[in-house]
């Protein structure tokens, strides 16, 4: 980000989305033409789909299943998408019955990059994938003890806080959802069943070495140094953009 190296360093996650890669494999209405394999996807390879309007009531949406639980839960979904001709597209829960934000909405500017309006009980990032595809994402509660399972739509839209879909022939490129517990992490490919990454883990044996000081800078941020030296050193979580040693 922003062309400075970094190591990424992240907590283990699951992708509760079955069938991630293709939005023709997804539970989309009667009212989309899905063309698979359309385009390049944000991989380099040409598995992303064509997402077009053909009558009054266009989404595409995949399933989530998320883990047992109680109460209320942070989960966060993303997808990758792609301006094709329609610059807005909107990102809404449903069937979520026991969350506050079910049925509401967070809408995006694929064109330009940019979240629009967000409705109450959602918070919504958007990120540059580069070549045009954007990873857009909204952060809800859902109520693990009254349902895990549902949807998140994504839905063409004729402009920002519109609740008017876009004319048929309107549409976006479509790749890559994602499901998971908590804040949004890099993505993770599922071919028919859930997936989980571990986390990751890097250390350094120390002994020996004379090292009376560490300085680490994490998501831009130089941390205060840690002083008392370990034997074995662990990574942080996050961006690390540096580690010094002295």
């Amino acid at each position: 980000d922003s062309g400075i190296p970094a190591l990424l360093m992240e907590d283990e996650s699951t992708n509760y989305g079955e069938n991630s890669e293709q939005p023709s494999t997804w539970h989309s209405s009667g009212d989309v033409t899905i063309t698979a394999n359309a385009t390049n996807s944000p991989e380099g390879i040409q598995n992303a789909s064509l997402v077009v309007a053909n009558a009054a009531n266009p989404y595409t949406r995949n399933i989530f299943s998320f883990d047992a639980g109680v109460g209320l839960t942070q989960v966060t979904v993303s997808y990758f998408i792609k301006y094709y001709n329609n610059q807005w597209v909107r990102l809404s829960p449903v069937f979520f019955n026991g969350s506050p934000a079910a049925n509401q909405y967070a809408w995006f500017d694929i064109q330009n990059g940019v979240v629009g309006i967000v409705s109450a009980n959602h918070t919504a990032q958007i990120s540059d994938e580069e070549n045009g595809w954007y990873r857009c994402s909204i952060t809800f509660d859902i109520d693990k003890t009254t349902d895990v399972s549902g949807y998140v739509h994504v839905e063409p839209m004729i402009g920002d806080n519109s609740s008017t879909w876009a004319a048929i022939g309107q549409g976006f490129y479509g790749y890559g959802s994602q499901g998971e517990n908590g804040i949004l992490s890099s993505y993770i490919p599922t071919e028919g069943s859930v997936r989980t990454r571990l986390a990751d883990v890097a250390t350094r044996d120390l002994t020996g070495l004379g090292i009376t000081s560490i300085t680490e800078t994490i998501n831009g941020v130089v941390q205060t140094p840690i002083t008392t030296i370990p034997t074995i050193y662990s990574i942080p979580k996050g961006r690390i953009q540096l580690i010094e040693m002295s």
